[in-house]
């Protein structure tokens, strides 16, 4: 999955939520239930037979209902001579492997609609995987976006469904699609749905979770995404999608998106980073970031780099060789060229620049010669703007085989912020965390919803090796998800929300001045009066893990600062070896980092 940077936050050992003990939400038997990520939900096709005859279990250990007319709904939903529904089926493949049926819908009876209501799908699937759109019924899910969390909420009459893009091959051990599960769970327990249905109806929340990757990934070229985009927009008609995807991948997303000229358009909400690139694209404001611009990063970078030759090598009497370890994904090559650009390769640096395959599109790519041309050099200090290359193929543990008076100093970045590749290289290389810190964005100042959320993920998916760690770099995806449910809340319509609608809620979010009876929390203590508000027609200040909600309302990207992070190896804690983050701010005013901050927790000494 193209798992672009996160911020991770670290959490004090042992420390629990301050507030009252959250129930966790339990495991519930059926196809219906809330998704238990940590388990599967069959082994034998009897086990899904409490739905209706035909179902069975898939390879994937879900729940699923026979094709319904197969890609394209050849036998009912494209059928000239039933009724012509080439809409139908345009979505269905087989089934979704997690979650339920799709496929074509009916072909109607000559002509005419198959459908007028999600109930009529319902009734004649006797199945909840179903929408009616434009007189079909259509599989909410497909073979590109073949995943539902909260699946229960389906048994609502008109539930608000959004679309999430994630790796959905790592469905069970994903640990975004975790959090996102997590804050779906803790809507639904707290408030159920939103009270404005038809009716009178509840209207609970319902994720469908696309495929970020497939076989056919090029980044940046929309094709991948484009029967996904289309199952979304046109047959789901989501009023909001968390789009977890690649920066060039987004763009072509949204842009994509944004050329429809008949379809109600979406509010995009990128759990990641936004940039000056993003901003280009979104014309009608309906593409907003959790995290802050990758530009705020740059000149920390440059700052910290500084702070390592002049605390390091003081009074050098030769230049440093400097090595600049870039992947070939526009995020990290521009970063890499603004190293080059704006420190000294003329007296303090001997500069080297080395391109290297991201993982993700690279898969397949010989780094022989790279890592020789880097081992060669024998840097003194070198800045590592990769994915997890730079450990899984050996680059790090080729420059720590070098002999060299000195061993270099690592500098990493955001997108090596959490990874278990780096902790693992400093546990199996004595000293090794005494020479590596890292940029990332900084977290909230009070980290303490970001705390009491990872001890909440923590519980939830305790049975999964490393569970406490992997959560602390979910926290931009947790809050996506409750700014994503709180602004369709906050748009007020009852049904037919479309993007803009949403933008103008998200925008009833981000009152910085709100105190009081008008600041509310992510997580499951707010929920209900915080929605309460909103229906009520009152904006408010939602905090999230990441701080208070201050967004440029310009470029739809967060405010924030950079912060440095090290590694922590500690045989008497546990656990021994972990990330510590935001142990030194930037200070983009001009004061870079402060010479009272240092990273000595990690036993770096100087800074």
């Amino acid at each position: 999955m193209p798992n672009a940077p996160s911020t991770s936050r670290t959490i004090p050992v042992g420390r629990w939520p301050g507030r009252l003990p959250w129930i966790l939400l339990g495991s519930i038997a059926g196809c219906s239930a809330l998704y238990d990520l940590r388990d599967r939900q069959c082994t034998a096709d009897a086990d899904c037979q409490g739905q209706v005859s035909g179902w069975y279990c898939s390879s994937s250990g879900f729940c699923v209902m026979p094709p319904t007319g197969g890609a394209g709904g050849a036998e009912a939903g494209g059928g000239a001579e039933a009724g012509g529904g080439a809409e139908a089926g345009a979505g269905g493949d087989e089934t979704g492997s997690g979650g339920g049926a799709t496929g074509g819908g009916d072909g109607g009876d000559g002509g005419k609609p198959s459908c007028r209501t999600r109930a009529d799908c319902t009734e004649r699937y006797h199945s909840d995987y179903f929408v009616c759109s434009d007189g079909d019924c259509v599989g909410i899910t497909n073979a590109v976006c073949p995943l539902v969390l909260m699946s229960r909420n389906l048994a609502f009459k008109d539930p608000v469904i959004f679309g999430v893009y994630a790796d959905t091959d790592t469905f069970g051990d994903n640990p975004q699609i975790r959090a996102y599960d997590l804050a779906l769970g803790e809507v639904t327990t707290a408030i159920t749905g939103l009270p404005y249905g038809p009716g009178g109806q509840l209207r609970p929340f319902v994720a469908v979770l696309c495929d970020s990757v497939n076989a056919g990934w090029t980044p940046g070229n929309s094709d991948h995404l484009a029967p996904s985009l289309e199952h979304l927009v046109r047959n789901l008609r989501v009023p909001g999608i968390i789009a977890g995807l690649t920066r060039p991948d987004l763009r072509a997303a949204f842009a994509y998106v944004d050329a429809m000229t008949d379809a109600s358009k979406p509010f995009f909400l990128n759990p990641l980073a936004g940039d000056e690139d993003l901003e280009t694209v979104d014309h009608s404001r309906l593409l907003w970031h959790m995290l802050g611009s990758v530009d705020d990063l740059k000149p920390a970078l440059v700052q910290l780099i500084e702070a390592a030759r002049s605390r390091i090598w003081p009074e050098p009497t030769e230049r440093i060789r400097l090595a600049v370890v870039y992947a070939d994904v526009a995020t990290m090559k521009e970063m890499g060229s603004y190293v080059l650009g704006r420190v000294d390769c003329e007296t303090t640096y001997e500069c080297r620049g080395i391109e290297v395959a991201y993982e993700l599109t690279g898969s397949d790519a010989d780094y022989t010669s790279d890592r020789a041309t880097l081992s060669q050099f024998r840097p003194d200090l070198v800045v590592a703007l990769t994915g997890g290359e730079f450990v899984t193929q050996g680059f790090l543990q080729t420059l720590e085989g070098v002999e060299a008076d000195r061993p270099a100093f690592y500098l990493l970045g955001h997108y090596l912020a959490y990874r278990s590749e780096v902790t693992d290289a400093v546990s199996t290389i004595a000293g090794l965390n005494q020479r590596i810190a890292g940029i990332n964005f900084a977290g909230a100042e009070d980290p303490t919803l970001r705390d009491e959320f990872a001890g909440r993920y923590a519980s939830r998916y305790s049975d999964s090796p490393g569970a406490a760690a992997e959560a602390l770099a979910q926290d931009n995806f947790y809050d996506a998800a409750y700014y994503m449910m709180y602004a369709i809340a906050a748009s007020g319509q009852s049904e037919g929300i479309e993007g803009d609608e949403v933008k103008d809620g998200f925008l009833r979010l981000l009152d910085l001045d709100a105190e009081g009876s008008r600041r509310f929390d992510v997580g499951p203590f707010d929920v209900e009066s915080g929605t309460d508000r909103l229906l009520s027609s009152g904006n408010i200040r939602l905090d999230g893990t990441l701080g208070p909600p201050d967004w440029d309302t310009f470029s739809g990207a967060r405010q924030g600062r950079a912060s440095v992070w090290c590694i922590r190896n500690d045989g008497a804690a546990a656990p021994p070896v972990a990330f510590e983050y935001d142990q030194m701010r930037y200070d983009p005013t001009g004061n870079g980092f402060p010479v009272e901050q240092g990273l000595e927790v990690c036993g770096i000494d100087g800074f």
